[in-house]
């Protein structure tokens, strides 16, 4: 229908010679005008116009130039002769090409008068909620009891002593433990005016007094950073067997989607926002599974809190050093109640 349409014509390349398919040079330059270009100067005018002549005289009949006059060397006469087979070539492909345009040209073209239908192609955004996604099998095999009584500890619990391997206390002895009476001794007359003063400064001294005994009877001591590394490789080989539990037990329901990568990477980048939120990619956490992650969370916040408690003992700022050491985390709030805090903690490197 489309050719009846177009009327085709019966046009055939069959009787056209093809030019030869070899590598072209300079196709605009078809004639050897330019050859005077290449004729040596030291010729004289009329040796030159002649040999010039005989070139363009070769090259009209496409027959080889010979010098009989042995004027030129062989070195000029083999580039003449390649020159002229080249410009030889470049006018056989002008002729066939203008052949082929002016057939083509010869085809009288007829307009469409009828406008064919069209329908535009529409695309719609299909939501997420009716994609089909895969979705992950929660375990049913339990996860090591004593590796979940860790992160219990440390995920729901407050907790006190995570510096307990690496700061000591240890009792002072004081030689006077009693208040020092004698300092209010020429105030002790019972006719004394400002008995009544006496006594209520003497009560409020008597308190402070004790108080700064109760508070200073003990003293920190910090152990050497071999016993704070040795500290931060068993925190990070906890925190290695929480995580390689973790991942064992999602992995245990999904291993085969997990091999074919039809669900995503189990990194802790992906992870992570289970912590937060109670679906990620389609995927819930079983309860122990949640303690679990909490309690990984928990130790890496630790590491970083140990790296950096060595980052100032090993550049010798002791001051920083002892009020990091000093700052014991979560003593006062349970991580599991605070998610966003701890996260906080991790992401920022810092202590609340």
């Amino acid at each position: 229908m489309l050719k009846t349409a177009l009327k085709v014509s019966s046009i055939s390349l069959r009787s056209l010679e093809f030019p030869a398919f070899i590598s072209y040079h300079n196709i605009d330059k078809i004639d050897i005008n330019d050859v005077s270009t290449y004729v040596p100067n030291s010729l004289t005018k009329s040796q030159c116009s002649s040999i010039i002549a005989e070139i363009k005289d070769c090259f009209e009949r496409g027959v080889r130039f010979h010098d009989y006059d042995n004027v030129l060397n062989q070195d000029t006469l083999d580039y003449i002769n390649s020159l002229m087979k080249s410009r030889r070539a470049n006018k056989n492909l002008r002729s066939f090409l203008q052949t082929v345009q002016n057939l083509i040209s010869s085809v009288s073209i007829v307009q469409f008068h009828v406008q064919p239908t069209y329908h535009s192609q529409k695309f719609t955004c299909e939501l997420a909620i009716e994609h089909y996604q895969i979705r992950i099998k929660p375990t049913k095999e339990s996860i090591d009891s004593i590796i979940l009584e860790y992160a219990q500890e440390k995920f729901h619990h407050i907790n006190s002593d995570h510096l307990s391997q690496i700061v000591n206390f240890v009792q002072r002895f004081y030689r006077q433990n009693e208040f020092p009476q004698e300092i209010f001794s020429h105030l002790n007359e019972e006719n004394n005016n400002l008995s009544e003063i006496t006594n209520f400064f003497r009560k409020q001294i008597s308190e402070s007094w004790n108080k700064f005994l109760s508070e200073n009877q003990y003293e920190q001591r910090y152990s050497s950073i071999e016993k704070i590394m040795e500290h931060l490789d068993s925190l990070h080989e906890q925190s290695t067997s929480f995580w390689n539990e973790l991942l064992n037990s999602i992995a245990i329901s999904n291993e085969y989607l997990l091999e074919t990568g039809l669900i995503f990477r189990m990194t802790p980048t992906t992870i992570l926002p289970l912590l937060q939120n109670e679906s990620v990619h389609d995927f819930l956490l079983t309860k122990d599974q949640y303690t679990l992650l909490g309690g990984i969370v928990v130790n890496w916040m630790l590491e970083q809190q140990i790296e950096r408690i060595l980052y100032f003992a090993t550049n010798r700022k002791w001051e920083d050093f002892k009020k990091e050491i000093s700052h014991t985390a979560h003593s006062n709030w349970i991580p599991s109640k605070h998610i966003s805090w701890l996260i906080l903690e991790l992401e920022m490197n810092i202590t609340i």
